[in-house]
This record gives structure tokens, sequence and C-alpha cells, in this order.
């Protein structure tokens, strides 16, 4: 006979409003039920006057049914153990007793009273299951699981690690890391049929039985509120490793690492209650003897998994920290540009304004109005809107109507060209004012070329030293912030390259994580 201790995990997110029931241990019978509390949503008074939900109520259902069932069967399961043609008969039995008490409570609350099939997504009194009943033998053990949904029945073993003894019941095939990245619907779990609904069971239990399982080990049940927030399987178990080793360096008993794990998990961010119950077969050796079998185990775990694991999500901290703060950079350099354009459109404006209140003197304004002209060509081929390439247009026929009228030396011409001239100003300012961060652009071009003032005297001809100052101050501030962002990128690239896929570490893990049934589905 094995020396075994139990220990067991209870979890309640909400004080007194926890869907998971007290996890069970009686026996050599452990189990987990979760009362899904999307579901079971719909909320009803209990018998002692207390608001409840069908989640809540069914976890505690079921719970109380199958310890019921096992006190009152052991023998048939312990049959079953032997003869696999008794486990389908048992199963039925069980879901039987499961349906009888579910449905008789039901029954007395009047609680499926009115309500009709709408949406599949609503259930009475859904819950999930998973239990493990374990049988000692002289040298090794054998477990039959039973299960419906995702919670879990495992084992842990100092050469295999932890190995998950059930498959859950999900709408999309994944495996154990893929469910923690995309949590599945489940496509099975205990209920009891709504009204409008035949009595048949619209859920099933499986079974599985594994034999010759040696010690040490640990057997236990867990609902997804205990793995389904940690980054992945092998972090789970190491969790459970690690937990082993803080009971003996703590001196603690083996029954208090329900607690030590409850502790670490609570760090975790979940959003879930959890349950766990668990037993731990060691064989007639002492605590002492179990913890270094098992420490073998938490060192390679750390080595091979969980030292790279923590490279990596250090690496991914530090590139969201990199990203973070090179979108700063990107967004106040966008307000940068776009307050300095708004003020040096101002100043095109400005200038535009000093045209027409010179308007009269005609050399200077066609001097002035020929370089803004080229500028206005340019930023020409950028502009989509009919009615704005309608004004170009309109304007280049002002322009060659004014070097016409200057040709002819006609005073009504020049006097007719005038009032063109100041319409097409009007339009430029109006330009201006709609493409400034173009015009700024194409000035901020201007100012990398080594003879700047030259060339932007080409399109301003008026004294541009204000102009060319403000641009290459400009300028020069919008270059020390974009090498800010060559450096970020230059530290990205080096953590990117540092950086692998988790998932490599799990095709290698799953190996023996996952047993045949697991690969089966």
């Amino acid at each position: 006979m094995y020396m075994k201790d139990s220990f067991l995990l209870y979890y309640e997110l909400h004080d007194d409003r926890c869907e998971d029931a007290e996890p069970l241990n009686f026996d050599s019978l452990i189990g987990v039920f979760d009362g899904m509390g999307g579901a079971g949503s719909i909320q009803f008074e209990d018998l002692e006057g207390k608001n409840r939900t069908n989640a809540y109520i069914a976890s505690r259902i079921v719970r109380d049914s199958t310890l019921a069932f096992y006190k009152d069967n052991l023998a048939k399961l312990l049959s079953a153990f032997i003869n696999p043609d008794e486990q389908n008969k048992i199963i039925e039995e069980l879901i039987e007793s499961i349906l009888k008490d579910l449905k008789q409570f039901a029954d007395k609350t009047k609680l499926g009273d009115g309500i009709r099939v709408k949406s599949r997504m609503i259930q009475l009194l859904p819950t999930t299951m998973a239990v493990a009943i374990i049988v000692d033998k002289k040298e090794t053990i054998d477990v039959m699981c039973l299960w419906a949904g995702d919670s879990r029945c495992y084992i842990l073993t100092p050469e295999k690690g932890l190995q998950q003894l059930t498959v859950d019941d999900l709408r999309l095939r994944n495996d154990a890391m893929e469910n923690i990245v995309e949590d599945s619907p489940m496509s099975n779990y205990v209920h009891l049929p709504l009204v409008g609904d035949d009595m048949n069971p619209h859920f099933t239990i499986n079974c599985k039985v594994y034999r010759d399982i040696p010690a040490p080990c640990i057997v236990f049940a867990a609902t997804d509120g205990c793995f389904g927030y940690v980054g992945s399987p092998m972090e789970f178990e190491y969790l459970i490793l690690e937990s082993i080793k803080d009971a003996k360096e703590n001196y603690l008993e083996i029954k208090n690492l329900g607690g030590i794990l409850k502790e670490k998990l609570i760090a975790l961010p979940t959003a879930d209650d959890a349950s766990l119950a668990g037993i731990i077969f060691r064989n007639e050796i002492s605590f002492v003897e179990f913890y270094e079998k098992f420490n073998t185990r938490y060192k390679i775990m750390f080595s091979e998994y969980i030292e790279k694991i923590h490279l990596e999500n250090s690496n991914k901290d530090k590139i969201r920290t990199l990203m973070e703060n090179k979108r700063s950079i990107e967004e106040k350099l966008e307000m940068y540009r776009r307050s300095k354009s708004e003020e040096f459109n101002e100043m095109i404006s400005g200038r535009l304004r000093l045209i027409l209140e010179n308007r009269q003197k005609l050399p200077k304004a066609y001097r002035a109005i020929e370089p803004i002209s080229t500028l206005y060509d340019e930023l020409s081929e950028e502009i989509k809107d009919e009615g704005e390439l309608e004004l170009s247009k309109k304007f280049k026929i002002n322009y060659a109507n004014l070097k016409k009228s200057f040709a002819l030396k006609t005073d009504r011409n020049k006097l007719s060209q005038i009032r063109e001239l100041s319409t097409s100003c009007e339009h430029i300012d109006e330009m201006c004012r709609t493409h400034g961060n173009d015009i700024f652009h194409t000035f901020l071009n201007i100012v990398e070329s080594i003879d700047s003032k030259k060339i932007l005297s080409n399109y301003l001809v008026w004294d541009c030293d204000i102009e060319i100052r403000f641009i290459r101050n400009v300028y020069r501030e919008i270059e020390e912030r974009e090498i800010e962002i060559s450096e970020i990128e230059r530290e990205l690239n080096h953590f990117s390259e540092k950086s692998f896929s988790i998932n490599s570490l799990w095709e290698s893990y799953k190996n023996d994580y996952e047993l045949e049934l697991c690969r089966e589905k």
C-alpha cells in the first residue's frame, strides 16, 4: 500500500459567488466541478432564499450526486477498471443519476418554468466535471478518469513531468497551448435539458482508464481557473514543482501543497474561480526522498523551458516598452510637424497678403507671383479634388494673361489683370491653408540642399532669411527625433533577433505531456 497524502485548492474570485463547487476528495475519489457562468447565467432564488446562478447550483448538485454515486456503486466502478465492457454501463447509470438529481432540484424550485429553448448558449444547470478514481496496487496505481467539459485530470511524475489524462470537450480542435491563447467554446458539458427538449441527455461523460502508473506520482483534477491563466502548460507544471520545493524549504507538510499553489495562482492575472483536488502517492518513501526525486525534474524544467520562457518574456517586455516609446515620439513628432506646418503656412499667407496690398505695383506683384506659381504647379500633382484642379487651371490662364498684358502695355488690360491677379492670390492663399502640410514638406526637402538659401530664394523672391532660419530649426528638431526613432528601431531589431516562439518549446514538451488519448482527438 502506498503512503498517500491529499491536498486541496479552492479559490473564490468573489466571496459567496464561486461557481466552482468545493473540490471533492473522498477515499480514492477526487473531483472538480466548474459551473458555467455564461451558459448558466440565469439567476433565481434558491431553497435558502439567496439569489444564485444556475452555474453556482449546478456544480454543487453534480458534486454531491457524483459522491453519492461513488459510495453506492463502488463495486461496479472497481469492476469497470477490470472489464471495459462495464464502463459504458456505469457511465449511463452515472448520467441517469446526475440528471435525476438536477431535475429534482429544478422541480422543487420551478427553475425551468417559463423558459423555452431560444438559444443553445443558455442551458439549465450547466457545469463541467473531472473526476479521478484511483486504485492502489502493490507496486503501481490505476486511474479511471470521468469528465465532461474543459476541467482536467492530470498526473505528475519525476520521469515524464506533467501529463494530461483527459481531452477537453471543445468545438475547436485546440491543444492545451492553443486553448490558452484562444479559449474555445465547449462542445460537451453536464446540464439539464430545457423545457421543449426531450429528456434524453444532451451530454456524455467521457471515460478513460490508465494502468500501472509507478509511484512516486501526483494525481489531481483541476478546473480551468488553475491552468487557463498560466502562460503555458510548461509554466503550470513548474508552479506545481516550485510549490513542492517551497513546502520542503519552509518545513511544511506536503498536505499544504494546495495552499502554496493557491498563493502562486492568485499572484497571476486570473479572472476566474479555481479548484483542485489531488492525491500524492509516495510508495513508502519519506517526504525528503519524494522531494529529491521531483527536484531533479524541477531543475530540468527550469533549464530547458522556464529560463528560456523568462528570457523571452523579458524580451517581449523590452520590445513592448520600446514600441511604446517609439509610438510616443512619432506622435509628438507628427504634432510638431503639424503645428510648424501651420505656422509656416501662416508665413506664406502673410507674404501673399503683402502681394495683395501692393497689387497696384504690377512689376513687384509679377515677380512675387511667378515662383509661387511654380510651387503651386508642383503641388497640383497631389491635388485630386476637381474643384481645386479647376482653380489651378484658372491660375495658369491668369498668369499667362498677366504676362501678355505686360507686353501690350495697355492700362485697361493691366487693370483687368490686376483684378484677376487679386482673385488668383486669394485662391493661392486658400490652397496654402488647405495644403499647408504639403507646402511645408516641400520646403523641408529644399533645406536639405547645401545651397538651400539660393534654392529657397527661387521660390520666394522676397528676403527669405526668416523662413530659412525657421525651416532649418524645424529640420534640426525633426532630425534629432528621427535619430531617436532610428536608435529605438536598432534596439528593436536586436531584441527581435534574440526572440523565439514559445510554441517551439511546446512542440518539444508536448511529446510527454500529451498521452495517446490526447493525440487521438
